[in-house]
């Protein structure tokens, strides 16, 4: 495996640089590495961190989008079966009795016929966060635990179709903006569900079926002085926290 030279890096990390929001509670992405594996053909491989600015979040979905140069790795590379994605070490399947239990489920598509998206979906969504899977006592935790140390969430593999080409892919991030769920233990409420229904297309979520919504830049619905939620929301049983955007520092 070798390393992306240095100029493929820069490309890379350009669009996430100075884009960390301070918000009160947000999800931050980073691309950690980049490497090139050699072969027939020549794979780009990138994996792709998250951490929570407050710790102990359990992670609901998350959407992200990726620009891609079409002239090296080809177009339309979901329809194409021109890459695969492989779960990081936060959301990796469970061993439950031996047998593996899928606790997040990756959907993709083409957005564009040069852009990728990716959500990540919790498979138990019927459950509160710090549950146990299947059974209280059970040692499995339902759901990933998103800290304020950064984890491997995704890697994704793309082979470059031309190699002459530069293979670059960054952060879409206006589209990724606003498309991360997750729900913290450090304030009640402590359940949170999705909406029935979502797509691989922009901001469709409907934040009016939530009690407390945090917009991206303000909190409203929360019993607290600027409308957070505290202790004394706890029989309000929807939470979104959303606004996120790659941080690279």
């Amino acid at each position: 495996m070798r390393p992306v030279n240095i100029k493929i890096l820069a490309i890379i990390f350009a669009i996430g640089i100075g884009l960390n929001l301070n918000a009160q509670e947000q999800l931050d992405f980073q691309i950690s590495s980049s490497t090139v594996t050699s072969g027939s053909p020549d794979t780009l491989e990138v994996t792709v961190q998250i951490r929570a600015s407050v710790g102990s979040s359990c992670l609901r979905t998350s959407q992200l989008y990726f620009n891609y140069n079409s002239d090296a790795f080809g177009t339309n590379v979901i329809d194409n079966e021109k890459i695969r994605i492989e779960k990081g070490s936060l959301i990796e399947d469970v061993s439950f009795m031996s047998n593996p239990i899928e606790i997040y489920s990756i959907d993709t598509a083409d957005n564009t016929t040069s852009r990728l998206a990716v959500t990540i979906t919790s498979t138990q969504q019927s459950t509160n966060c710090g549950d146990d899977l299947f059974f209280s006592g059970s040692g499995v935790n339902a759901h990933a635990t998103v800290t304020s140390t950064w984890s491997d969430l995704i890697i994704l593999h793309i082979p470059i179709s031309n190699a002459a080409e530069l293979p670059k892919i960054d952060w879409q991030s206006s589209l990724s903006s606003g498309q991360q769920f997750f729900q913290t233990t450090s304030a009640s409420p402590e359940q949170s569900s999705l909406p029935d229904s979502f797509f691989l297309d922009a901001k469709v979520y409907p934040l009016q079926d939530y009690d407390i919504i945090w917009n991206g830049s303000s909190w409203t619905g929360g019993s607290g002085g600027s409308g957070e939620p505290n202790s004394a929301d706890a029989a309000l049983n929807l939470l979104v926290e959303t606004g996120t955007l790659p941080y690279f520092g």
